[in-house]
């Protein structure tokens, strides 16, 4: 792959088409005419340290400025050739006041904003500069140039520029050769990086209010001090009650047989037949 001349720029007229006639999955706006807030937005994003940096900001920025909290769901993936990394795969909210919700759901989107095609371009010819490549002709490497960038045109800007930085230095403590990716190996490690962003804004779009499982907990009052008195004084009374009737029945010596012992063909232990004979002759 060769950088792009002006000399190939009217070959890839057809190909940029799809980055410049609108948005695609996780843009916003267009190519030809962003609005200030998409810019505002794509500053921002680029100034992170990390697309993970980006994520927990703007989960603070929820919580804090709308009282939409994220709780998001990760797992761990130990692939066999590759460091370990965790995954966001769901998102729970708790929302004080769903009116808030829209603009949550803008604050989000917002942070999707994708970068330039003159930026991804730019983030291409330094993964070129740093990986190992074929030589190609100018206009099908200014083809493949405008097909790599179209494609990170979809993905939110933080996000493209680390997928080209982390392709660019290679698994770490690898002494192999390090070639430039293919399209594929792109999309897949944008799609890492945007997943937390990109389920966050589904499980918003989706959020319904949970309803509690039991009526205490739809916000009934708590008991007072005085009927929590009152309910120690019924069961103290009770367990008064229950003591005097064992008392009693000791005294008339109503004891209970025990049903230990092998029972006979009508159910009936030793003991049983003990405390039957001696009842019916008046003991």
């Amino acid at each position: 792959m060769q950088p792009l001349s002006s000399a190939t720029t009217g070959a890839l007229a057809l190909v940029t088409q799809r980055s410049s006639a609108g948005p695609g999955p996780g843009t916003i706006g267009s190519s030809t005419s962003l609005a200030a807030s998409d810019e505002t937005a794509r500053d921002w994003l680029l100034r992170q340290p990390s697309p993970e940096a980006a994520d927990d900001a703007l989960a603070r920025s929820l919580t804090y400025t709308l009282g939409v909290t994220a709780h998001r769901r990760t797992e761990h993936r130990f692939p066999v050739d590759a460091p370990a990394y965790r995954v966001t795969v769901g998102c729970d909210f708790e929302v004080k006041d769903r009116a808030n919700i829209p603009a949550a759901i803008q604050k989000i989107e917002q942070a999707m904003t994708p970068a330039t095609m003159d930026q991804c371009e730019a983030w291409l010819v330094m993964l070129q500069a740093a990986t190992a490549h074929r030589s190609d002709s100018d206009v099908s490497s200014a083809v493949a140039y405008a097909l790599y960038a179209s494609e990170l045109r979809q993905w939110p800007a933080d996000v493209a520029k680390s997928a080209c930085e982390k392709l660019a230095r290679g698994k770490p403590g690898s002494t192999a050769t390090n070639w430039f990716p293919t399209l594929a190996e792109v999309v897949a490690e944008c799609e890492k990086m945007a997943a937390p962003r990109k389920v966050m804004l589904a499980a918003l779009h989706n959020w319904a209010p949970v309803e509690a499982p039991y009526p205490s907990a739809r916000g009934r009052p708590e008991p007072s001090e005085a009927e929590r008195e009152a309910v120690r004084k019924m069961a103290a009374s009770a367990l008064h009650e229950l003591a005097e009737t064992a008392k009693v029945r000791t005294a008339r010596g109503l004891e209970m047989p025990s049903i230990a012992g092998k029972t006979d063909e009508r159910g009936i232990t030793p003991q049983m037949r003990e405390l039957m004979a001696r009842r019916a002759a008046g003991q």
